[in-house]
């Protein structure tokens, strides 16, 4: 099974499922392949690679263009309890409030993903025009150097970036927050066709992913150690990183409320019904 995805937190139970044979146990031989711009992704389905992590906002847009993806499997949740996102001010930025972005500089890792439609539901509820922010793009590992040297004012970050950032700012608000106080917006798609002739495949993925989120339960700082082989990022930040809510379920009614905030808030007029895009049975 050839599986894509980037150095998010969320991929953590398919390092974990490879690395502890868990896929094997159920007859997979599966590959991780890092691809940083996880965008790309959903049109190489069926071709270079058979899953892929992606976004509510990535899915429901690739499907709107007649690429046939389909959610297969959650991947994390976030929610109050356990935010998984944060828009980070800078101290001494004067930011305290989502209405005091207007006319700052904000750092994103992408413009087309859930995290980022979240900042803007928050800038339209709160008055703030969307072209009056500053919108630049910030590759994860360099997030907390870009806004503790000022060239941005505030940062959208996510585990296991954030905790290097938090460090040099506070969080002002939750963007996943706005669309749902618990909601999935990273999970794994693969192409519709593939997926529906490999249901034994795919149970066995989800039977892998809910090992690993066992294992990481009863054993988070071995699976920090996971996390920090494959990130490449220093002790401290891992160690300090809140893990992500992992789950391997299929949550269909929250591509509907994504869905709905694309309509709102990012301009998509694109004819889909959402209840297509998970797979049947």
């Amino acid at each position: 099974m050839r599986i894509a995805g980037n150095t998010n937190a969320a991929a953590l139970p398919v390092w974990l499922g490879i690395q502890r044979g868990y896929f094997k146990d159920c007859g997979i031989d599966a590959k991780y392949t890092v691809v940083q711009n996880i965008t790309t992704l959903p049109a190489a389905l069926g071709r270079s690679f058979d899953l892929a992590l992606t976004v509510p906002p990535v899915l429901i847009s690739a499907a709107s263009q007649g690429l046939p993806v389909v959610e297969v499997a959650g991947a994390t949740l976030n929610s109050r309890e356990n935010p998984q996102t944060f828009l980070v001010a800078k101290e001494g930025s004067g930011i305290n409030t989502v209405a005091d972005l207007r006319g700052k500089k904000l750092g994103v890792q992408t413009i087309t993903g859930s995290t980022h439609l979240g900042t803007k539901l928050w800038l339209k509820r709160a008055g703030v025009p969307y072209d009056s922010v500053q919108i630049v793009q910030v590759d994860g590992p360099a997030m907390a150097d870009q806004l503790r040297s000022g060239r941005v004012d505030a940062m959208e970050t996510l585990a296991p970036f954030s905790t290097s950032v938090l460090k040099h700012g506070k969080s002002i608000v939750d963007p996943q927050a706005a669309v749902a106080s618990t909601v999935s917006g990273i999970f794994w798609a693969a192409d519709e066709k593939w997926a529906s002739s490999q249901s034994k495949a795919i149970s066995c993925f989800q039977q892998g992913l809910k090992k690993s989120a066992d294992f990481i339960g009863s054993n988070t700082d071995e699976a920090k150690q996971v996390l920090k082989q494959q990130t490449k990022l220093p002790d401290d930040i891992v160690n300090g990183t809140d893990l992500p809510t992992y789950t391997a379920e299929v949550r269909p009614d929250d591509l509907k409320l994504w869905e709905d905030a694309m309509k709102e808030v990012g301009g998509f007029k694109g004819d889909v019904d959402v209840k297509n895009l998970v797979l049947a049975g």
